[in-house]
């Protein structure tokens, strides 16, 4: 093979390439939705928001909770309250032992 014919199949493979790119792009602004679907639209819950809703209960959430949540491993979570709530957003997180439950994490409230 000679390099004027390589060159041309890296050529065509390029071109090829953002022709896919460019239809996918063009045919996902077709199937996004409107403005009116978004409004109907149920809002997301994410896994930090179903964290922060456990923590903030009175009974407060242990780790196995957490993860049955979340789906995260032990490691994960711990991570998140002391990374994300504790240092970023500056949530007051505590935790205890509770007689029959074990370690329970809380915002706020006593450990």
């Amino acid at each position: 093979m000679t390099n004027t014919s390589a060159r041309q199949i890296v050529r065509n493979a390029t071109g090829a390439v953002t022709g896919l790119v460019t239809g996918i792009v063009k045919g996902s602004r077709k199937d996004a939705p409107t403005e009116s679907d978004q409004a109907t639209a149920a809002p997301v819950a994410t896994k930090q928001a179903r964290l922060l809703e456990m923590l903030k209960r009175p009974e407060g959430a242990t780790l196995e909770e957490l993860i049955a949540v979340t789906g995260w491993q032990a490691h994960s979570v711990r991570g998140a309250i002391s990374g994300t709530l504790k240092k970023k957003l500056g949530l007051p997180v505590t935790s205890g032992t509770v007689e029959g439950r074990g370690r329970v994490y809380r915002i706020g409230g006593e450990g």
